[in-house]
């Protein structure tokens, strides 16, 4: 019987409507967001998804992966390199991981295959790369996409329009701010007859302003208070994302919040420094060193793709403007003590640093991990001695016991992490209203969690809408700022979910009190949230997109699942364990309250003056 493969791109199906395959499987190695392509089709119905497949394979690979992007790092080694996303090892930030886990799944599929087969990608790259696996193992393949040479030539082409027009954005972006900015400058000079400096680097979102436009500081909460009464100076360098309000209301509430000790780069840079920041964009895009293999598998066209379709990033080149505004603030001799940052190993971080040891050799750097740690995240992850040259501050303030633990774990040096308090989610220390004999007696209900993807949205949504058909539990649903809802409303309805009720006003902790359990596509702190408000937590692995887990105890009475029947069978669980096992989950609670966010005292705020 001869074996078949066709190789596919999504938006061609959508766009025949009377095309029609013959063939006994066809399988889906793209992002679940792509899936909108299928609809008019209907072919999505006959689709098979990877299922755990992909998240076994990125287990398998996820080290190798890690040593493959670490030995990039170490052939690039240079400051313009360290300014793009690709260094920073993210497997959120850019498709590379995503799609190496894609072909090598592909591989697995067609040892187990026979007869005609079809495979649905998204990556012109990755579909020649199957195609030619494929041929050494004597199938017939054809594909639905331009000539190999054609479609390098497509991307190269498409990335070339895309590097000149984000440089153009990044351009006109600058000169709005700078004019902008010039409102804002100090009459005096907020540096004069102040010594002890210490400067915070933090994210500034909608999520900082309340109703009357005022800043809170979300990530370092009450430690700006705390260093000023030990007489510390301290200035506030803001990273902006998801803004939406006008950028003179911003730094309006910036300069009257922090009374002008706010830096803001415009009032420092000239425009040499921006077109050194887009050079060096442009330089880390040229690398000659791009090799990539995985277990002696050339990956190397998905890198070449990968690095042709995002080769200039306007947004982080405005971030890597920090660095050489403490550069012009060196020269004038302004110095800081210390700079604290939020730290995430994440790509605004690597040139920031190096700015500092170059520029500022005398400044203390303090990275403060506030967030979570995620195994699948290999922007966490250091290779075998890859501490020796990747860009690292003097010392990492965790804010639980646990993420030091999980960070030691991950490479990274044991001397370099610090046990410190956490400042940011202080709501968790509030659990006392969650008991179980409260949640026993509500109605059936859960709260669906999303996080920043729409990819993860649509796989929670659809297997939720399977998993609780017929079966009268209500579903509040809790949106995330970068999701529009338009959008989200439509997956809603492709998913088939009828009994429903978004959860986006009030507190996580108010819904969580509404329901028996939550159920999260991952990638989110919210978990870490609801275990410790003791709510049952069901983890939902997404079947093509990486699941980014917070929760690291294997103990944990509900294990990670991956379809319809699973999440129903862990609801049931759940609604067992709360009548027939009080308690349990409140120990869970403390457990988390306890190693995952150590609660603040004056001896852990001195870590930030004392490490």
């Amino acid at each position: 019987m001869s074996r078949v493969l066709r190789i596919i791109p999504p938006r061609g199906i959508a766009g025949k409507g009377s095309f029609s395959l013959t063939a006994e499987k066809i399988f889906f190695l793209g992002d679940d967001e792509a899936l909108s392509w299928l609809q008019p089709s209907g072919l999505n119905n006959r689709l098979a998804g990877l299922g755990p497949l992909f998240d076994q394979e990125l287990l398998s690979l996820r080290n190798n992966l890690i040593e493959a992007l670490a030995r990039l790092n170490r052939a690039n080694n240079s400051f313009s390199w360290w300014g793009g996303q690709l260094a920073s090892k993210s497997s959120s930030s850019l498709p590379l991981v995503r799609l190496a886990v894609y072909y090598f799944c592909g591989l697995k599929l067609l040892e187990g295959s026979s007869g005609q087969v079809v495979f649905v990608v998204e990556s012109p790259a990755l579909a020649h790369m199957l195609g030619a696996a494929a041929r050494r193992q004597g199938w017939q393949v054809k594909i639905s996409f331009p000539p190999e040479r054609v479609a390098e030539l497509l991307t190269f082409m498409r990335g070339q329009f895309i590097r000149v027009r984000q440089t153009a954005v990044f351009f006109v972006k600058a000169f709005i701010r700078r004019a902008q900015a010039r409102a804002f400058r100090s009459s005096g000079n907020p540096f004069e007859g102040k010594e002890n400096r210490i400067l915070l680097r933090s994210w500034v979102t909608e999520g900082n302003f309340d109703s009357q436009g005022n800043v809170n500081e979300r990530i370092f909460g009450t430690l700006v208070e705390w260093l000023t009464k030990q007489g510390y100076a301290v200035y506030y360098c803001p990273m902006f994302f998801n803004i939406k309000r006008p950028l003179t209301q911003v730094y309006g509430s910036l300069f009257n919040s922090w009374q002008g000790c706010c830096l803001i780069p415009e009032h420092y840079l000239k425009w040499s420094d921006y077109v050194k920041v887009i050079a060096d964009a442009w330089r880390w895009a040229a690398s000659d060193d791009l090799t990539f293999r995985v277990l002696e598998e050339d990956l190397g066209p998905l890198l070449r793709e990968v690095t042709a379709a995002f080769p200039v990033d306007s947004a982080l080149c405005g971030l890597n403007l920090d660095g050489l505004m403490l550069k012009c603030l060196s020269a004038r001799g302004i110095v800081f003590e210390r700079i604290i940052y939020p730290f995430e190993c994440n790509a605004p971080e690597n040139q920031f640093i190096l700015s500092l040891r170059q520029w500022c050799p005398g400044t203390r750097v303090i990275g403060y991990q506030h967030t979570t740690f995620f195994a699948n995240q290999f922007a966490y992850h250091l290779a075998r001695d890859e501490w020796q040259y990747h860009p690292l501050p003097d010392k990492i303030i965790c804010s639980g016991r646990k993420y030091r633990k999980l960070l030691e774990a991950a490479g990274f040096p044991g001397g370099l992490l610090v046990d410190g308090p956490n400042l940011r989610f202080s709501s968790v220390y509030q659990g006392d209203v969650h008991e179980t004999r409260d949640r026993m007696a509500m109605p059936p209900a859960v709260l669906v969690a999303l996080t920043y993807s729409y990819s993860m949205a649509a796989d929670v949504l659809a297997k939720v809408a399977l998993a609780l058909k017929g079966t009268g539990v209500k579903v509040y649903i809790r949106s995330h700022p970068l999701l529009a809802k338009s959008a989200l409303e439509r997956l809603i309805v492709m998913s088939g979910l009828v009994d429903y009720q978004f959860a986006d006003s009030g507190t996580l902790q108010v819904w969580l009190s509404k329901v028996k359990a939550m159920i999260t596509t991952g990638a989110s702190i919210t978990t870490l949230e609801a275990v410790a408000a003791g709510v049952p937590v069901i983890r939902v692995v997404p079947d093509a997109v990486i699941h980014y887990d917070a929760l690291h105890e294997p103990e944990y009475p509900l294990a990670c699942v991956h379809n319809a029947d699973e999440i129903r069978v862990q609801y049931e669980r759940a609604d067992e364990l709360l009548t027939t096992g009080p308690g349990l989950f409140e120990k869970f609670g403390v457990l988390v309250r306890q190693e995952y966010f150590t609660k603040p005292c004056e001896e852990l705020f001195r870590t930030f003056i004392e490490c």
